[in-house]
C-alpha cells in the first residue's frame, strides 16, 4: 500500500470512527428524536376524514413513535365536553374530536408522557341525541395551537400503521 493510500484510509477510518463513536456517546437520556415522516398520502382535511365541502386540503404526513396511546370511550353529558381516557406522546401533540362529517369539534393540548383525563371542550356544544366521534392525536408542529393543516397525526405504535385515533359515541340528555 502506498503512502497516499495509507493516508486515505487513515482519514476514512478515523472519519467513520468518529460518527459511531459519536452516535454512541451518552449522558443523560436525550430528547426523542423527530419522527420520520412515512410514505406520501393522498391530500385530506383532516387525517383519515373525509374533506369537507368538496374541498380538500394538504396535511402533513402522519408519524410515528414507539409509545404513543388515545383512548376515548364512549359517554353521556351535555354536549359542551368530551373526556379523552388516556393519552400517550412523546412529544408536544393535541388530541383533536371529529364529528361524522370530519369538522372538528374542539381539541386539547397533550404534553410529552402518558396521561389519563383530558378536557375537549366543543365548538358548537352538540345537540340532543347519540353522536359518532372521532378522536385524533397529532404532533404540535411548535406554535402550540391545533391545526389539522399543519399538526400531523400519530400513527399508531403497533404493525397495522394504523393512526392513533378511537371512535366513540357521546350521547347527549
Amino acid at each position: 500500500m502506498t503512502t497516499s493510500h495509507r493516508a486515505s484510509f487513515l482519514l476514512v477510518t478515523t472519519g467513520v470512527l468518529g460518527v459511531l463513536l459519536g452516535a454512541c456517546s451518552g449522558g443523560a437520556d436525550p430528547a426523542p428524536a423527530a419522527p420520520a415522516p412515512l410514505p406520501a398520502a393522498a391530500p385530506r382535511t383532516a387525517p383519515g376524514l373525509p374533506p369537507s365541502a368538496g374541498q380538500p386540503m394538504s396535511s402533513p404526513q402522519p408519524v410515528s413513535f414507539p409509545h404513543s396511546e388515545l383512548d376515548a370511550d364512549d359517554q353521556f353529558g351535555d354536549g359542551a365536553r368530551v373526556l379523552i381516557e388516556e393519552t400517550e406522546l412523546p412529544v408536544t401533540g393535541h388530541v383533536a374530536v371529529y364529528d361524522q362529517a370530519g369538522t372538528v369539534l374542539g381539541s386539547a393540548p397533550v404534553r410529552p408522557g402518558a396521561h389519563r383525563g383530558a378536557a375537549v371542550t366543543l365548538e358548537p356544544a352538540l345537540r340532543k341525541g347519540t353522536h359518532s366521534l372521532r378522536a385524533v392525536l397529532t404532533v404540535d408542529d411548535g406554535d402550540g395551537k391545533y391545526d389539522p393543516a399543519h399538526d400531523a397525526p400519530v400513527r399508531d405504535d403497533g404493525t397495522d400503521n394504523d393512526l392513533e385515533d378511537d371512535q366513540f359515541l357521546y350521547t347527549v340528555g
